[in-house]
């Protein structure tokens, strides 16, 4: 899109109100225009529809990688195989990802991110882009840029944005682009949000390498946090385009191409340093069908960066075309000849195989002056369906499609929300297909047999994560005043049935060191060094993944029952005695005793599964065992915190009452 975020700050705001309704509200007729000048049509040879073509790994050494970073020792020999094999194969279900890009999320107040992030959720979309403004983050050049925990970097509007989406189980596509101005060569501060001044490209690579390190799933915030993993990372957005990357072109020479390459060059290795299970993805073509001083032609930009050889895991573009997708054109970039971005792909041998994202896509309702082309709501809603029903989009070399926008904003009214909160029959469609297209599929892998040491491995895992995810269970259902730390019992944590006096300053140090027993995994453990390979139908991996999620899900279920503060309720009656209050605290009278209804239990689904057999592959071992490690890590983290004692933060204030005293 034309520079469409170029002048957001200078654009009114508009009310969201609340959960819109599924049918949508009347809204202002809209007048469709027709194909005017200025919309993408440039005509291009028209080319057969490219044949299925065997897929290639997109990142050949990222399992090999995980498994050596994740694995316990137990673990590593039965991974080391099957996850050095390479990837290859077609997705079976034909679904592409659906997701929904929210431009507010990037600009606006703190305090307006929640409720942005709700409604993100309410549209049902698993996936999402998030914009990583360099300029905002990093006002001012830091000693050491590549650090993450450099003093002028500030990364608050970020890190709650993604912490909010991995709380709602969103995948998270990252763009960064809007170079603050000590970053390039003219110091010139440039009005509005986006500085299209191009950045010089070792100051790009620094900030790359922060920003991948911060969110690899491994670093942890000032207070001790961890911070989200977030394997999708776009490099710019729309550098092919004047509004983002400036000059396009100097002394007769494509400039902005030139430095774009640099760009990608010093940033790819940076970024792969700090976090090798990342997905770089660069390209991320703004629509434009011709080259002129003000922009190149997405197919010319598209064929300059992979004739360069410049290292990516993934192609992006942008498709806003004047046509719907079942229309027959030639123009490029269209829904009609997508086909052709894959195939140009697979020209390269460095390249072949690898998947092309549609990280923006969209159909605008209202007229704007960044666009000439404009359409009713009914054909957004339609074109939304046919998008999905594309042949080469339903392919596995196609695994997202991010619609632009969640909601209408002044320079692009081409949301599934109206400007005023208001439901587009888009937005019903959008919330049935995203339900169903809600994942963004992993690398196809390749069909592999599995040894039965490797197979018996991974089944421990997963029922030592179970076994757990109980012994947490249990314990906190049974919890009294023996569990809670000495000294831990601030005054604000009971209610008005207890009196209380003193000051409650000294808070407890003094851990219990409570253990708590955990069931060993039954079953006979197989011979050492088995190599006998076996086969799964399908219904067992299905089962064995199941149980793996179920076991993370419960985890994560215990976990938010602690974060969310347990009560009165939770502990036995007249089980807490003096010795657990604050030092300085004393109990002076007993009122009535209050109770408070009991959190509901976590509940895992039952597995089901079909009956056809199947050969493990190399990713989806690797993706079961790290569930399974996910779900063990977990409720070893819940295990500690019981052991060691609870304290009042562990409570909420004002949920402990006299029947929770011990006489």
């Amino acid at each position: 899109m034309h520079n469409r975020r170029a002048e957001r700050r200078s654009r009114s705001r508009f009310p969201v109100r609340g959960v819109p309704s599924v049918h949508p509200a009347p809204g202002p007729p809209s007048t469709r225009r027709g194909n005017l000048p200025g919309s993408p049509r440039h005509l291009l040879g028209r080319r057969a529809q490219p044949k299925e073509c065997p897929i290639r790994p997109v990142l050949p050494h990222a399992a090999r990688a995980a498994a050596r970073r994740i694995a316990p020792p137990a673990l590593a020999a039965s991974l080391a195989c099957a996850a050095a094999l390479a990837v290859t194969g077609e997705r079976a279900d034909g679904r592409v990802a659906l997701g929904v890009q929210d431009d507010e999320l990037s600009s606006g107040t703190m305090d307006e991110i929640p409720k942005r992030l709700d409604l993100l959720e309410q549209s049902r979309a698993r996936v999402t882009r998030v914009d990583a403004l360099w300029r905002n983050i990093a006002p001012t050049r830091p000693r050491n840029p590549a650090d993450p925990d450099d003093p002028a970097y500030r990364w608050e509007r970020l890190d709650a944005v993604l912490r909010g989406l991995a709380l709602r189980d969103i995948t998270t596509i990252i763009t960064t682009y809007t170079a603050p101005a000590w970053a390039t060569n003219s110091p010139d501060a440039v009005r509005g949000e986006v500085n299209p001044i191009a950045p010089r490209a070792r100051d790009f690579a620094a900030f790359m390498a922060a920003l991948a390190a911060r969110y690899s799933g491994r670093h942890r915030d000032e207070d001790g946090r961890r911070l989200p993993q977030v394997r999708h990372l776009e490099l710019w957005n729309e550098p092919n385009l004047q509004a983002f990357l400036a000059p396009q072109v100097l002394n007769g020479k494509r400039f902005a191409l030139t430095r774009y390459l640099q760009m990608i060059r010093l940033a790819y290795p940076r970024i792969k340093q700090v976090h090798p299970d990342s997905i770089v993805l660069v390209g991320v073509g703004g629509p434009r069908s011709s080259t002129s001083d003000r922009g190149t032609g997405s197919r010319e930009w598209m064929n300059r960066i992979l004739a360069s050889g410049v290292d990516f895991d993934g192609y992006s573009q942008h498709y806003y075309p004047a046509k719907g997708p079942t229309v027959r054109t030639r123009a490029f970039p269209a829904w009609h000849t997508i086909g052709q971005a894959i195939e140009a792909l697979d020209r390269y041998p460095k390249h072949r195989g690898k998947p092309y994202y549609v990280t923006e896509a969209g159909y605008t309702t209202l007229p704007t002056p960044r666009r000439t082309v404009l359409f009713t709501e009914a054909e957004q809603a339609q074109y939304l369906r046919q998008i999905l029903r594309n042949r080469v989009v339903r392919s596995d070399r196609v695994p997202v499609v991010m619609w632009f926008n969640l909601q209408d904003q002044q320079e692009w009214p081409g949301g599934l929300l109206r400007s005023d909160g208001s439901a587009r029959p888009s937005w019903s469609v959008f919330r049935g297909l995203a339900a169903r297209n809600d994942r963004m599929p992993r690398p196809p892998a390749r069909r592999v047999k599995v040894s039965a040491n490797q197979l018996l491995v991974n089944q421990r895992v997963s029922q030592a994560a179970v076994l757990r995810a109980n012994a947490v269970e249990k314990a906190l259902d049974e919890l009294d005043g023996r569990d809670i730390r000495p000294g831990g019992l601030r005054a604000e944590t009971f209610d008005s049935s207890v009196s209380i006096t003193g000051d409650d300053s000294a808070s407890a140090t003094r851990p219990l060191r409570r253990s708590i027993r955990v069931s060993r995994p039954a079953g006979k453990a197989a011979k050492a060094g088995s190599r006998s390979a076996v086969e799964l139908s399908d219904r067992q991996v299905r089962i064995n993944q199941r149980v793996s999620a179920a076991a993370v899900r419960r985890a994560n279920a215990l976990a938010a029952r602690i974060e969310r503060g347990l009560t009165g309720a939770d502990i036995a009656d007249g089980t807490i005695s003096a010795d657990r209050l604050a030092g300085g605290l004393q109990v002076t009278g007993r009122g009535t005793p209050t109770s408070q209804p009991p959190e509901p239990p976590p509940s895992a689904p039952s597995p089901t599964g079909g009956g056809g057999t199947v050969k493990l592959s190399a990713e989806q071992l690797l993706t079961n065992q790290r569930i399974a490690q996910a779900a063990v890590l977990r409720t070893n983290r819940l295990l500690r915190v019981i052991e060691i004692g609870l304290t009042s933060e562990h409570f909420r204030p004002g949920s402990l009452g006299a029947g929770d005293l011990a006489p």
